[in-house]
């Protein structure tokens, strides 16, 4: 039917051919009479031209010329039909259509539209050594395929300017093998002394402790094959998929970044002998990075960086962990591998002063579950770090956290203390009615759950001196002296903290002479000293506010939100900005966006605060978000005209684009003694998902290095 409502018989139908209706081919539509396909593929091109892709899906013998059992007439209307929706689809800017004959060529199709729609995405920021020179690996999670759960970690090595290539080294699930996997992949079923345990591999746990998988298990299933499909998710020639693309190993990735792993180098412990001599022993660990994914694994894969001239380097799994407490949920096969199983990990070199493995080591420590379970790994080995074993996992029912994130750690580093290296992993968790510190002991695996006396909104932040910092979901920020916060670590049971080791109020709140309508809970807490003072950052959803302390107290300095920003003559006189900012003269802060939002944590770097942010499409319009980082000076607001160049030299301004959907926090290493702030986001400018803009320092960075490496002469 055309838009006027008149009906046209089929083309190539014999009603057509009496009424004088002309045919057409794929790229001769718009010479038909047949009005009813001319104007639908006119509204198609309309859409187009507006960035609307149309894709185009026909059912049934009537656009298939080639079904079997069809008479020359059925045909010659299909193959008319075929010309039609071919030109549909190229009018949409899908090339091709999408044909289907049976109920699963149906959904098939419809799995791949969507696929093709949602299309290959980055997850989070790229994870690189704290250095890096031309030919180092930096590294990539993405979404390759959500509807049929294909995941993957790509290495892209750097170029001589600085920037990452957009050809990947090598991906993860390309060097994964089913026989590799059946020997490298372990779990620990939580049964042990605070759920630790040695690591064992699937096939062991089956035949040594099938109910760890659980009992009553659907369809005669046995461990044993929830062991094989879990290494091998083609198993039994895919009776077991669920969904999931044959062949295929890696899972959707987690939303925390991958993180690499390199020799141990901590700047403050250098002055414990103990700590040089574990550095010593290490010093040629091979790289490792690891990386969490949603198929339930913790994943380690050791590399060497591409030979010069070349694309070649070395890479092997190393190991991938599942926790204990995910074994029982594998029965559901069709449901697993959608879920949020794995989460944000953290490394750190920690001393174990108790039992038998007394000394340095590796330690991992992560979140899995949605926020529901935490678990302490150790590693072991001076060429490569291995996993050598499991010191806790805990399991807290229907608890998560209130943002995805990894653990911040307190570490005790004063030269002398009879407990250098001492470590504690601290965690928030909030339960349906109540909020909590989770603390963990790093290397004895001891846990402690302490009630909060406010709802905590805001992953935990430490600063320099070991004070610690919570929010709260009316913009309120809260701080524990470090003092305070000791005895709360060294506390053997879990009690309730008062108010009182808070202060009593709140030390400041960031969403001040805010309009209504913007969101207040905080989320991210960072900070930093720089010349002479002790800044705080306080982040929402809306915006970012920025704190200094003076003689103890805190103050207000500038803030920006979603339309407008302010600044602060004294902690107390509070005046709005009265221009964009843009400038490289401005004296003013520039506002992020209206409608925007912060979409990853904001990066301090060499006194400038670069904030991550996502910007909506115009009104009435149906274009992508916008991934742009917002950059400040960290004293006053303004821009740093001048701070930061492309690999190229090219001059950044306001606004940096740095591709399509959310921004992540850019990445900082040091390339030819400059800092490199590798930028992220979902999509780069063109709708792929490598080669994304970066930033050069313009000199070396303020405040002193900001990572060490130990180099030891052989």
């Amino acid at each position: 039917m055309g838009t006027r409502g008149h009906v046209y018989p089929p083309l190539g139908s014999l009603s057509a051919q009496t009424l004088g209706v002309t045919p057409i081919t794929a790229s001769t539509w718009s010479s038909t009479n047949n009005k009813a396909v001319v104007e639908s593929i006119q509204e198609i091109q309309k859409l187009a031209n507006q960035g609307i892709k149309t894709y185009v899906l026909g059912v049934g013998s009537a656009v298939a010329p080639a079904t079997a059992g069809t008479t020359s007439a059925q045909q010659a209307v299909a193959q008319q039909g075929q010309a039609v929706l071919t030109a549909m689809a190229q009018a949409g800017g899908t090339t091709s259509y999408y044909s289907a004959l049976t109920q699963s060529d149906v959904r098939a199709a419809l799995n791949n539209i969507v696929a093709n729609i949602l299309g290959k995405s980055v997850v989070s920021s790229y994870a690189a050594p704290p250095t890096v020179t031309t030919g180092s690996l930096e590294f990539l999670l993405k979404n390759v395929n959500p509807i049929n759960g294909q995941g993957d970690l790509y290495a892209y090595p750097v170029t001589n300017n600085g920037s990452v290539s957009s050809t990947a080294s090598w991906t993860a699930n390309g060097i994964m093998t089913a026989a590799t996997r059946s020997t490298a992949l372990y779990t620990t079923p939580s049964s042990g002394t605070n759920g630790g345990g040695s690591p064992q591999t699937f096939s062991t746990v089956a035949s040594n402790d099938p109910t760890a998988f659980g009992t009553n298990l659907p369809n005669n299933m046995t461990a044993s094959d929830i062991a094989s499909y879990t290494t091998n998710p083609s198993y039994d020639n895919g009776t077991y998929l669920g969904g999931r693309y044959s062949g295929w190993f890696v899972g959707l990735p987690s939303s925390s970044p991958a993180e690499v792993l390199t020799p141990p180098s901590n700047a403050n412990l250098l002055s414990n002998p103990g700590y040089l001599s574990f550095a010593s022993s290490h010093a040629n660990r091979q790289n490792t990075v690891l990386f969490s994914d949603n198929d339930g694994f913790l994943y380690a894969i050791g590399y060497t960086n591409p030979n010069p001239g070349s694309n070649i380097g070395t890479q092997k799994l190393l190991w991938g962990w599942m926790p204990g407490a995910l074994l029982s949920l594998l029965q559901g096969y069709t449901k697993f591998w959608q879920g949020s199983n794995m989460g944000n990990f953290q490394t750190i070199d920690a001393y174990n002063s108790t039992g038998s493995n007394t000394g340095w080591h590796t330690y991992v420590v992560g979140v899995a579950g949605g926020g529901s379970i935490y678990y302490d790994l150790q590693l072991k080995g001076t060429q490569a770090p291995q996993l050598g074993s499991v010191v806790a996992q805990y399991q807290l029912t229907g608890d998560s956290q209130p943002q995805p994130s990894a653990p911040v750690f307190y570490q005790v580093n004063t030269p002398g203390a009879s407990n250098f290296g001492e470590s504690w992993a601290l965690f928030a968790i909030n339960s349906s009615s109540l909020s909590y510190l989770g603390v963990l002991n790093v290397t004895s695996g001891q846990a402690t759950l302490d009630e909060l006396p406010f709802t905590n909104t805001a992953t935990p932040y430490l600063d320099s001196n070991g004070n610690l910092f919570l929010g709260d979901s009316s913009g309120n920020v809260y701080e524990m002296s470090a003092s305070t916060l000791n005895t709360v670590l060294n506390n053997n049971s879990s009690n309730p903290i008062p108010y009182s080791d808070f202060g009593s109020t709140p030390i400041t709140n960031y969403v001040t002479n805010w309009p209504s309508g913007l969101k207040t809970n905080v989320q991210f807490i960072g900070g930093t000293y720089y010349q002479g003072k002790n800044y705080l950052r306080v982040q929402g959803p809306n915006g970012i506010t920025i704190f200094s302390q003076m003689n103890g107290t805190w103050s207000p300095v500038w803030t920006t939100y979603a339309g407008g920003a302010g600044t602060w003559s004294g902690g107390t006189a509070y005046t709005s900005s009265s221009s964009s900012g843009n400038s490289s003269t401005s004296t003013s802060i520039t506002p992020l966006p209206s409608g925007s939002a912060i979409s990853d944590q904001a990066l301090i770097n060499a006194g400038n605060v670069i904030v991550p942010v996502t910007i909506p499409p115009g009104s009435n319009t149906c274009g992508t978000n916008t991934a742009a980082y917002y950059i400040y000076s960290l004293g006053n607001g303004i821009f740093p005209s001048g701070a930061y160049t492309s690999p190229t030299g090219g001059k950044i301004t306001q606004g940096y684009i740095i591709g399509e959907g959310n921004a992540f926090t850019p990445t900082v290493t040091m390339f030819n003694g400059r800092q490199l702030l590798q930028g992220a986001a979902n999509k780069n400018t063109t709708g792929g998902t490598s080669n994304f803009p970066a930033a050069i320092g313009a000199g070396l960075p303020l405040g002193g290095p900001v990572a060490w490496r130990l180099v030891l002469t052989q």
